[in-house]
């Protein structure tokens, strides 16, 4: 069986287009992204309480991921302030 020829990047023709930071969306809910951190076990265990506690009081389910991000958006507004 023959090889096949290598693939080169420049035989890419299709434009790509950077999202417009700070235009705000239209419809539909804001994309997201995934971040990985590696935080002390610890920690992890006083979020898991916190999203159980939070749980039984908003009577819903609360994860980790939604206090995680309540918490990076409140510092990424005071340190943007």
């Amino acid at each position: 069986m023959p090889k096949r020829a290598p693939l080169h990047l420049s035989a890419i023709s299709a434009p790509v287009e950077a999202p417009a930071l700070g235009q705000p969306r239209t419809g539909g809910p804001e994309p997201i992204t995934t971040i990985y951190v590696r935080a002390p076990w610890s920690l992890g265990e006083q979020l898991r309480d916190l999203a159980r506690a939070r749980s039984r009081v908003e009577g819903r389910r609360v994860t980790v991921n939604e206090l995680a991000i309540e918490a990076l958006s409140k510092l990424a507004r005071e340190l943007a302030s």
